[in-house]
């Protein structure tokens, strides 16, 4: 398992940050782990934009699932069998609103793994590919400011910010569809990633910050779509 885990995710990171190292990012580590974690996105971008058209769908149906609340008010298990049914007739998989998150996890732990250890003495560097240049040492400031390998409260406030603003403008825009779960979302997210970030190194809180970043631009742009999918119906009404 160990084996299929390196080969399938360690090493193809490890390799491709080195690479980013040595060429675009001009031997800053910092910019490596940027442009890595875009390159992450770009892959992931099918499944995160199938997690926000999920709000649209869910959305849809909102008032159909309003009437099975209260129709079904009395009777739990009824009212769960009904949500399920009225899911599947509109082909909608909630499982797939946290799949996005579970991808995730591999990735973190992988660069977890990366930075965790003395990049300075190059000792992560063992899964290195032949074809890889090796570097002889590795600059670990970002910028020359911040040191990679600590944590870093700047990064981890910043970080927890565009996860808190990129949770506040879904459910701004979504408040219908997660009446009963606004603060957990609007909260829990942003509440996790700053401890983490406060106790993580800096690099993998640089990973976070970026990705959130990329999601609230995201969310943005699936927000414009949504209001504008909003505009088309009342338009249609009247």
């Amino acid at each position: 398992m160990t084996q299929i885990y390196d080969f399938l995710i360690y090493n193809p990171f490890l390799n491709i940050l080195i690479f980013f190292y040595n060429t675009i990012a001009f031997n800053d580590l910092g910019l490596a782990i940027i442009f890595l974690t875009i390159l992450i996105r770009i892959i992931l971008f099918p499944v995160f934009q199938k997690m926000l058209e999920l709000q649209l769908a869910i959305q849809k149906i909102q008032p159909e699932l309003k009437e099975i609340q209260n129709k079904y008010k009395k009777d739990p298990q009824k009212q769960i069998q009904e949500t399920i049914n009225l899911y599947k007739k509109n082909r909608i998989n909630p499982i797939m609103m946290y799949l996005f998150l579970i991808i995730q996890l591999p990735i973190l732990i992988a660069l977890f793994q990366i930075f965790s250890q003395n990049f300075a003495n190059n000792n992560s560097l063992l899964g290195l590919y032949s074809f890889v240049y090796k570097p002889e040492t590795i600059n670990i400031l970002f910028l020359d400011l911040i040191n990679l390998e600590k944590p870093s409260i700047i990064l981890a406030v910043l970080a927890a910010g565009f996860q808190y603003a990129q949770s506040f403008i879904s459910i701004y825009v979504f408040k219908e569809s997660y009446q009963q779960i606004n603060k957990i979302l609007l909260y829990l997210g942003s509440g996790i990633t700053l401890v983490f970030g406060l106790y993580l190194p800096a690099a993998v809180t640089l990973y976070l910050l970026i990705s959130n970043i990329i999601s609230f631009i995201q969310q943005i742009f699936i927000n414009k779509k949504f209001i504008k999918q909003k505009e088309n119906e009342l338009g249609r009404v009247y």
